[in-house]
């Protein structure tokens, strides 16, 4: 208020002219060397056209000449003779011989002991210190420059950006070079008005503000009466003069019409340029897969798809760090298309905002209420009635898809609080056919006979050899007579679970692959659902507060009926429940310095279990040694040479979970040309999983007991199991690993509008991501180089009696086990040019770092000793019976676990980096007519530091 009051009392010194309504900076010349001073003045019109200047300090200064820098083209300058020491104030006069406007206003600017001064022209230096500016995940920007009809820049314009469905207003003040900026915008329809007394009113409409988008709509004033408006109505320019990212906006009217398998948004991503899917069913996906029909994966410019790719749903993370990808989906929660207001997807060289993966970045936001109520309701069924049948099914299996729900938003409060919800509903019936190889029943029986009628049996050896009541014949074996083993050969166990197979129901009853056909319905249920609600607190604080959630059951039957399951890990019951929760505020200091603070919480819990998982089959068969306990039910997995698999799947029972906090506090500034932004990001990630590799053991039968032992041919998978014998055996603890890590995020971001035709987009980000822990520090890793294996301080876990003396033991490692990667510095330039409003080149270039990637997790060190036993039992010789386990009947080892015959290892590499890649473009926009824009690009990247899986044996 003083500084204001003291400039009405500096414009009153002024006869005959209005209160003076404009300050800024003026620099002074002596002679030739600049003077180390910068005044302040205030400048007024009086009604005959003539401007004034008032200096508000008195200087001392040397003689000279004082210039006005701000003075547009074609006024004239009256130069005043400065006179050393003199007690001021001191104007200087400028005049044009045409009608001008009688005020202007614009900010107050001070520049004190500004050390290098540039002769006549004007200086802006911007200094930021600390704090962190706006990243613009889910809103849009509008800018633009004020010109009157001579090209000359206005100052002082009053330019206010108005959300047509909400009332919602921003109003800002164009600078000294004419240019003004409107952050944080949300998407949707805008009107903007620019006015300024002396000039007509302007106002533009059709301005569709897009998530992460820069428009730019500038303003040519005309000379009149302010009472006056000139309305212009049209979209915004279609060329991106002032961002040199690559990518895509996806809008609410392409999402809810193109038609979608399945209606997942994701989808939409293919229409990028550069985006390759994934593969998938030709219905409705693979569940389980990440296919961009079901999960949303894709490659981005070749860059690897799983887990590098960043989805992010109200600028908060919506992206799923299971170790697997379990859920069978990159994101966590998968919105309504109804309900999306619109996403964007970057392909490439996006700003530094932008981190944690080097794919592409995909940027959904949820709509809100506005003054109207507004609301959809959709029912989207799919079947099979005009479905060709497919190739291997004898007839055209039956296949129900119903989508339904709504959407409904509106007004709490007027201009004030809004509301929006959705509901989508998900269910799909399916009969599926499978194919396996089965037995046929003289097998079961002990005949083989049949192999010599089968010609790749007999081009190879079709006999069954004699290996001994305890496979003590290790030469010299004969072929049983008629290729039949005698009933009383039977291992009890081994002929009880050949008979738990099927039947052969194709090819008449024989032995040959794919004699087994299984047709089952497979079904899958979601719901999901989402609220959000806007509030604005006056012009400058406005809150929004979303919660959504999805809970899916799915049911898969195995490939066989009974206790041979059989399924593999794809079958069972699953379920994937995900929420989503994001509270976000945004303060407005001034039009120039906006704050941004968000928290969002992610959470997904996706868990499959065998069919049997509650049913102690392993008792009911008599098998002997196998763990139970509800959730580990089923039979063991079986390997058997020449037929299908048995048992119920390993690495179930899987319960994984998927827990992140984001923290995010954002400051916006605008200097002239420059549009800075800072930001910070904390991200707390928990993925916890029970997933034990042989819960219940596991077991492969080769040929190698019923075949010669000379030329290695000859025998049958079957046979060795109804004789009790085995190749190999493992077994695994069940234990729950509670993996964690943190990521520190920073970033610097200048949008640099160097001229009207020229943007810099210069920024650093800087991202530190811990190495993946365990949360009680139960994990270790075995050091190739050192020979030890490391344990976490603290930790003093007992390791199996019989662990190889030959590795030693440091149980003083840190609870990370490998170092930080402290070093991820991101540097990202760019620049677009416009030739003129239809043309525009961008380039850019950067570095961008990867994913977390959880699954590169794997091998995962929780599943080390002394926390995580994997046991393995071999045969010590081609046709040697394992000693611990001689015959089928004699069930696991007791001691299996606790005196492990051999044990799996996993290493952490000491040395591993995060992986990064460098992009860089160049692009050709044009725009042409109908409102199209064709663009022509080309696209570069290098990896470097992929994780990969490596087995050193």
């Amino acid at each position: 208020m003083g500084r204001r009051r003291f400039l009405r009392l500096a414009g009153a010194q002024l006869a005959g002219v209005a209160a003076t309504q404009f300050s800024s900076r003026l620099a002074v010349t002596a002679g030739n060397s600049p003077i180390k001073k910068v005044l302040r003045y205030a400048e007024s019109f009086s009604p005959q056209g003539q401007r004034n200047i008032l200096f508000l300090r008195n200087e001392p200064i040397h003689a000279g000449f004082c210039f006005n820098p701000g003075a547009p083209p074609g006024w004239r300058s009256d130069k005043v003779p400065w006179k050393r020491s003199s007690p001021g104030p001191y104007t200087q006069r400028l005049s044009k011989p045409r009608a001008v406007p009688r005020q202007m206003t614009t900010e107050v600017y001070s520049m004190r002991n500004l050390r290098t001064l540039l002769i006549c022209l004007p200086v802006s230096l911007v200094l930021v210190s600390g704090g962190a500016v706006y990243a613009q995940r889910d809103t849009g920007t509008i800018v633009g420059t004020v010109t009157d009809q001579s090209g000359a820049v206005v100052p002082g314009v009053t330019v206010t950006i108005r959300n047509v469905e909400t009332n919602a207003v921003f109003s800002t003040v164009s600078d000294a070079t004419g240019n003004y900026a409107a952050p944080l915008l949300k998407p949707g329809p805008y009107e903007v008005v620019a006015e300024l007394p002396g000039f007509k009113k302007q106002s533009k409409s059709g301005i569709e503000v897009k998530v992460q988008e820069r428009f730019k709509v500038d303003f040519t004033l005309e000379v009149g009466n302010v009472s006056e408006t000139v309305e212009v109505v049209g979209a915004a320019p279609k060329t991106q003069t002032e961002t040199s990212s690559l990518g895509h906006v996806v809008d609410s009217k392409t999402t809810t019409e193109l038609p979608l398998n399945g209606r997942n948004f994701a989808q939409l991503a293919a229409i990028a340029p550069g985006v390759i899917p994934a593969g998938g069913d030709d219905r409705t996906g693979t569940a389980g897969s990440l296919s961009l029909v079901v999960g949303g994966n894709f490659s981005a410019n070749g860059v690897r798809s799983n887990g590098q790719n960043n989805y992010l749903l109200d600028g908060i993370d919506n992206n799923v760090n299971v170790i697997d990808f379990l859920n069978g989906s990159a994101f966590v929660v998968g919105p309504s298309v109804d309900a999306i207001q619109e996403f964007k997807i970057q392909t490439n060289a996006f700003t530094a905002e932008f981190g944690r993966g080097a794919g592409g970045v995909v940027n959904a936001t949820i709509k809100s209420g506005t003054n109207a109520f507004h609301g959809s309701a959709f029912e989207y069924l799919r079947n099979s009635a005009v479905d060709a049948r497919k190739f291997f099914d004898k007839e055209k299996n039956p296949f129900k898809m119903n989508q339904f729900g709504g959407t409904f938003g509106g007004p709490i409060v007027k201009d004030k609080t809004f509301f929006f919800g959705d509901y989508q509903g998900f269910r799909s019936r399916e009969l599926r056919t499978r194919f396996g190889t089965v037995p046929s029943t003289q097998m079961k029986n002990g005949d083989f006979s049949e192999l010599s009628k089968i010609p790749a049996f007999i081009a190879t050896d079709p006999n069954i050899y004699d290996p001994g009541a305890n496979g003590e014949i290790k030469s010299g074996r004969q072929a049983f007579a008629g290729n039949i083993i005698p009933a009383s050969r039977f291992d009890p166990l081994g002929q009880k679970l050949i008979n738990l197979m099927p039947d052969p129901n194709e090819g008449g009853g024989a032995y040959k692959g794919n004699n087994y056909r299984s047709v089952s319905n497979h079904a899958d249920n979601v719901d999901q659902w989402d609220l959000r609600v806007d509030h604005r607190f006056g012009n400058n604080d406005t809150i929004f507060a979303r919660y959504g959630q999805s809970e899916q059951d799915i049911k898969l039957p195995p490939l066989f009926p009974g206790f041979a399951d059989g399924g593999g890990f794809f079958s069972g019951s699953q379920f994937n429940n995900g929420r989503s929760a994001v509270l976000n505020w945004n303060h407005i200091f001034n039009p120039r310095v906006i704050n941004e603070a968000r928290i969002g919480f992610t959470r997904l819990h996706t868990g499959r279990f065998s069919k049997d998982q509650d049913t102690n089959v392993a008792q009911q068969v008599g098998f002997p040694g196998v763990n139970f306990e509800p959730g580990l039910g089923g039979l063991p997995l079986i390997n058997i040479s020449d037929v299908s698999t048995i048992g119920a799947p390993e690495w179930l029972p899987s319960d994984e979970f998927s827990n992140v906090w984001t923290l995010i506090d954002n400051l916006s500034v605008i200097r002239g040309r420059h549009t800075l932004k800072m930001g910070v990001e904390y991200r707390h990630i928990d993925f916890p999983f029970l997933q034990p590799p042989y819960p219940r053991g596991g077991l492969d039968i080769n040929r190698d007991f019923t075949k010669n032992d000379e030329s290695g041919k000859g025998g049958f998978g079957v046979a060795d199991m109804l004789l009790g014998f085995i190749s190999s055996a493992r077994m695994s603890n069940v234990k729950y690993i509670g993996s964690q890590r943190r990521s520190y995020n920073s970033y610097f971001q200048d949008d640099w509008k160097m001229t009207s035709k020229l943007t810099l987009n210069l920024g650093v980000r800087y991202e530190l991501v811990s190495p993946i822990a365990e949360k009680y520090g139960a994990q270790s890793s075995f050091n190739m180089s050192t020979v030890t294996l490391d344990i976490p301080e603290g930790r003093g876990d007992p390791l199996p009696s019989n662990f190889p003396s030959q590795i030693a033991v440091n149980r003083k490692a840190s609870k990370w086990l490998i170092p930080w990667d402290k070093n991820n510095f991101a540097p990202r330039v760019g620049l677009a040019y416009a030739f003129n409003p239809k043309t525009v080149v961008r380039s850019a270039y950067g570095i961008f770092y990867g994913g977390e990637e959880p699954q590169g997790g794997n091998p995962n060190r929780g599943y080390n000793p002394p926390f995580s036993v994997v046991a393995r039992i071999n045969k010590p010789d081609t046709f040697t019976p394992v000693p611990q386990f001689q015959h089928l009947s004699q069930g696991f080892p007791l001691d299996i676990l606790s005196r492990p015959a051999a044990t799996e290892l996993r290493e952490a590499d000491p040395n591993t980096r995060i992986s990064y890649v460098q992009q860089w473009n160049l692009a050709v926009q044009r725009e042409i007519a109908f409102n199209t824009t064709v663009e022509v690009a080309y696209i570069g990247s290098r990896a470097t530091h992929l994780i990969v899986l490596w087995n050193r044996n």
